[in-house]
């Protein structure tokens, strides 16, 4: 299933519908996946 998927990704990149940009996303480490700005917990946390 997974081979599937990663040849129409790579086709997509072929035709130019889909692309690496310089963009922010939320990543979750552990399901490693991208997840909503919904999703996101903010944490305020002291510099030094």
């Amino acid at each position: 299933f997974y081979k599937a998927v990663q040849e129409v990704f790579v086709r997509l990149h072929e035709e130019g519908l889909i692309y690496r940009g310089k963009r922010l996303v939320n990543w979750d480490p552990t399901l490693h996946t991208a997840i909503s700005d919904l999703e996101v917990e903010n944490k305020e946390q002291q510099g030094s």
